[in-house]
């Protein structure tokens, strides 16, 4: 019989009245499935541990060429098994095993019980025959108990990177919500962006920062404020106490750029981001194509000829033809700008704000 049928009989089977009936019905065919041999010698019932002094007797020592592989502790059906962990887990260390098993005959606790941590994070799987699917039982049971996989060392491989893997969902179950929760809290631009774009691509609408993060916190989505073209352009001041530029106070406004001594009249910083890239690409009419491929965030381009290849809620068409970002803050503009004049060769000191 496969372990597969076995396990279905378990499963279809009244629950055994006690430990002893629960070692004989389903322990031992379950053993034997696994290629142990419970009337031989490689299943020994009832394995004294510990020496003479404090020792104890497993119910079950799995052992094959002159070694022990594995224990397997077994307590009445319906039993609380958490008050028998320790138990098994001292067993477990006396014999210098490296995986054991707690069983109620329908529940199975899989442990590496000399990995370090709690009880519980020593415990890399939990079964339960006749409620779990019958694939992950036999799969599970095969994987860690079977005779050849423990006897080549393929169990324990395979169960510390199961407790790994547990170990890390629980951390990014602990941690995630919380990371979460502040990204909603204060949005970032590149994660706003990201969204305005996925938005755009199916609706084709682009979505004002006010109305994705409303979207993110499932509020009620505001209508987009209707704004004159100069205030749809014109970039907010930075926040008080951050890097300004060029000396600028927080309600100036640009007035002009001085690109290579030549001066450039600009009213809003997305004008300058736009007046940087004609006039480079002026000077580099050749190169500048190829150049500007490397600025980029992931996938998208920081400016291309293609406007789908440009992530951000507002994408403006400079004077050469060109495609870019305008949803900027003043600092990020002028990085832009300071980025595509060092690709070309160029330094930042050849560009200069000029204020009102």
């Amino acid at each position: 019989m496969s372990l597969r049928e076995v396990i279905e009989r378990i499963g279809s089977n009244p629950v055994p009245d006690n430990e002893e009936t629960a070692k004989f019905r389903i322990l031992a065919p379950v053993l034997e499935c696994l290629s142990w041999s419970p009337s031989g010698q490689e299943v020994l019932w009832e394995h004294p541990v510990g020496g003479k002094k404090g020792g104890g007797k497993v119910d079950i020592a799995l052992r094959a060429e002159g070694r022990i592989w594995a224990l397997v502790e077994v307590k009445a059906p319906g039993a609380n098994l958490n008050q028998h962990v320790e138990q098994v887990l001292g067993y477990a260390f006396y014999e210098g095993v490296d995986i054991c098993a707690l069983s109620d005959g329908l529940q199975w606790w899989l442990y590496l019980p000399r990995e370090p941590g709690s009880h519980e994070e020593r415990r890399f799987s939990v079964l339960h025959l006749g409620e779990d699917p019958v694939d992950q039982i036999c799969d599970d049971l095969n994987a860690f108990l079977g005779r050849e996989s423990l006897m080549t060392g393929q169990a324990v491989r395979q169960a510390k990177q199961v407790r790994r893997a547990l170990r890390e969902a629980a951390q990014l179950e602990k941690e995630m919500p919380a990371i979460w929760q502040r990204m909603l809290d204060k949005p970032d631009d590149e994660l706003v962006e990201l969204i305005g774009q996925r938005v755009y691509d199916k609706l084709r609408l682009r979505p004002g920062r006010e109305q994705i993060v409303a979207a993110m916190r499932k509020m009620p989505i505001p209508a987009r404020k209707l704004e004159t073209t100069e205030a749809q352009d014109q970039i907010p001041s930075e926040a008080p106490g951050s890097d300004r530029l060029a000396g600028r106070k927080p309600t100036q406004r640009p007035a002009a750029v001085r690109l290579w001594g030549e001066r450039h009249p600009v009213r809003t910083h997305v004008e300058i981001l736009t007046t940087v890239v004609a006039e480079v690409h002026r000077r580099h009419p050749h190169d500048f194509d190829r150049a500007v491929e490397t600025l980029r965030a992931g996938e998208w381009q920081y400016v291309s000829r293609e406007p789908q290849r440009v992530r951000g809620t507002r994408i403006r068409q400079t004077p050469s033809g060109h495609y870019v970002d305008v949803n900027l803050s003043a600092r990020q503009v002028k990085r832009r700008a300071v980025e595509l004049l060092e690709v070309l060769g160029h330094r930042e000191s050849d560009l200069e704000y000029l204020y009102e």
